[in-house]
C-alpha cells in the first residue's frame, strides 16, 4: 500500500512550482521589453557594426578566418597575419559613418522665413541625391518616394527641411517627388507604385520611404531607415506654432504618412493596391498587405517620432468611398492587383536641383 505524501509536503511543493513559473515569466516580459525599447542610436551603431561593407582592395572582411583541417580529423581555426589593419580601417570607416549630436532641429513652417534651398543645399547632387563626402560605408541606401500633386508650398517648406535632417544622420539618399499630372482624382496607391518601379530602373536601392510632404520630422535621433519588418515612422504630431503633440488611434493603428519598408518586402506584397481613387484607406490597405503575408508592421511611438503638419487646403481632396481593407479581403485580391498590373504613362523624368520629378499620367 502507497504511503500518502503529507499535506504540508505538496504545501511546498506547489509553492516552489508556481515561484519558478512566475519567475520565469517575469524574465521573459523583461527580456521582450528590453528588446522592443532599444535606443534607436544603439541600433543604428549595431547594425553598422554588424554588416560593414567592405572595400574592394585588399582581404576580404567577411573571409577573416581561415579553415585547415589536421590529419586526425580536428578543425582548427587561424587568422591571416594582414587581418588586424583590415580591420582597424574598416572600424575607423565605420565610426566616421555613425552620427553624431543628433536631436531636436526646427521644423520651418512659414515658406517666407526660408532661404532658397538650392543655395543653401549646394551641395547636393542634380535629381536630389547626397551621400557623405567623410564616410565610405554605409549602412543602407535609402530612396524617398514623395506622392505630390498642386502643393507647392509645402513641398518647398518639406525639401528646405528634409535634406539637412538626412545629412545630419550620414545616409547615401535619394527624393522622388511622384507627380500626378491629370485632372483624375488623387491616387496615392498607383502614383507610388509608378514611383518605385521608375525609381528602380533609375538608381535601384535597398530601402525605400513614402513619405507625404505635409509631415516635418523633428528629431534626427528618429533614424530614416529600414528594418526587417515595415515601419509606421509617424508617433506623435502637431500644428505649426502649437507645442502639444496628438496621439492616439490615428496614428497607432492606421498606417499613413511616413512608411519605411524594404524593397523585396514591398514587391512580396505587390506594392500598394491601385483601386483607391480619391483620399484615404491605401494606407491602410497597405498595412492589410503586410499583415496578409508579412512581415507584420511595427508602430514607432517613442519620443524622437515627433512632426510638425503643416497646413495645406482641401480644395481638391475628393474623399474614396472604399470600405475598409480587413486583412482577409486585401489577401484574395493583393496578388492581382498592385505593382504586376499598374497602369500609367510616363510624360517626363525630370533631375531638378534637389529632387527627381517623375511626372505620370494615370
Amino acid at each position: 500500500m502507497m504511503s500518502r505524501v503529507p499535506f504540508p509536503v505538496k504545501l511546498r511543493t506547489l509553492k516552489r512550482t508556481i515561484l519558478l513559473v512566475l519567475v520565469f515569466v517575469a524574465c521573459c516580459l523583461t527580456l521582450r521589453v528590453m528588446s522592443s525599447h532599444r535606443p534607436s542610436w544603439l541600433t543604428y551603431l549595431r547594425y553598422v557594426k554588424a554588416k560593414p561593407t567592405v572595400p574592394n582592395t585588399g582581404p576580404n572582411i567577411i573571409q577573416s578566418r581561415t579553415r585547415t583541417v589536421s590529419s586526425k580529423g580536428n578543425t582548427t581555426t587561424t587568422r591571416p597575419e594582414k587581418m588586424t589593419n583590415v580591420t582597424t580601417s574598416v572600424r575607423k570607416q565605420l565610426q566616421a559613418c555613425v552620427p553624431s549630436n543628433l536631436g531636436q532641429v526646427p521644423a520651418e513652417a512659414d515658406v517666407s522665413k526660408i532661404s532658397d534651398p538650392v543655395l543653401k543645399y549646394a551641395n547636393v547632387e542634380a535629381g536630389g541625391r547626397w551621400r557623405p563626402s567623410n564616410c565610405n560605408v554605409t549602412s543602407q541606401r535609402l530612396a524617398l518616394l514623395l506622392p505630390y500633386r498642386n502643393r507647392s508650398t509645402n513641398l518647398k517648406l518639406f525639401i528646405n527641411h528634409i535634406h539637412g535632417f538626412l545629412q545630419k544622420q550620414l545616409l547615401d539618399y535619394v527624393i522622388y517627388v511622384v507627380e500626378e499630372a491629370d485632372n483624375k482624382p488623387f491616387n496615392k496607391g498607383l502614383l507610388l507604385n509608378a514611383g518605385f518601379l521608375e525609381s528602380e530602373k533609375l538608381d535601384a536601392r535597398p530601402c525605400y520611404i513614402i513619405h507625404d510632404i505635409d509631415f516635418l520630422p523633428e528629431d534626427t535621433s528618429h533614424l530614416y531607415q529600414c528594418a526587417d519588418k515595415p515601419k509606421h515612422m509617424l508617433g506623435q504630431v502637431r500644428p505649426p506654432n502649437v507645442t502639444k503633440y496628438t496621439r492616439g488611434s490615428s496614428y497607432t493603428w492606421k498606417f499613413g504618412g511616413v512608411v519605411a519598408f524594404l524593397k523585396q518586402n514591398f514587391k512580396a506584397i505587390n506594392g500598394m493596391s491601385n483601386l483607391y481613387w480619391g483620399w484615404g484607406r491605401e494606407d491602410d490597405d497597405l498595412a492589410a498587405r503586410f499583415r496578409a503575408v508579412g512581415p507584420i508592421p511595427v508602430f514607432i511611438h517613442g519620443s524622437e517620432a515627433k512632426y510638425v503638419q503643416l497646413y495645406h487646403t482641401n480644395k481638391d481632396r475628393q474623399e474614396n468611398t472604399n470600405k475598409w481593407p480587413y486583412v482577409h479581403q486585401v489577401k484574395l485580391r493583393l496578388h492581382g492587383d498592385g505593382l504586376n498590373t499598374v497602369n500609367y504613362t510616363v510624360i517626363s523624368i525630370t533631375k531638378e536641383p534637389l529632387f527627381t520629378r517623375i511626372l505620370v499620367k494615370l
